[in-house]
């Protein structure tokens, strides 16, 4: 975390499975912003997909193929998404 509020900065050691969950949880995240390299783990992505709050996804860098593969239930299933 850095000084801002809405700004998560990952470092060695953190736990993206329970960043994922929270996000997971979350009833009031509107915009998440990832800046991925390497590709996010599993766990986090998981969390992105059971969010329903999140209406806009903004994705720098380049990111796998199957990092939009395990996305595809966030797509899918949240009606919020407009961006």
């Amino acid at each position: 975390r850095n000084g801002e509020d809405d700004e998560f900065i990952v470092l060695e050691g953190d736990d993206l499975g329970w960043l994922g969950y929270f996000i997971g949880e979350s009833k009031t995240l509107k915009l998440l912003r990832l800046s991925c390299n390497p590709p996010p783990p599993i766990g986090l992505l998981e969390g992105i997909c059971r969010n329903r709050s999140i209406q806009s996804l903004e994705v720098k860098n380049e990111i796998a193929d199957t990092t939009f593969l395990h996305l595809t239930p966030f797509f899918s299933n949240n009606k919020n998404l407009t961006t």
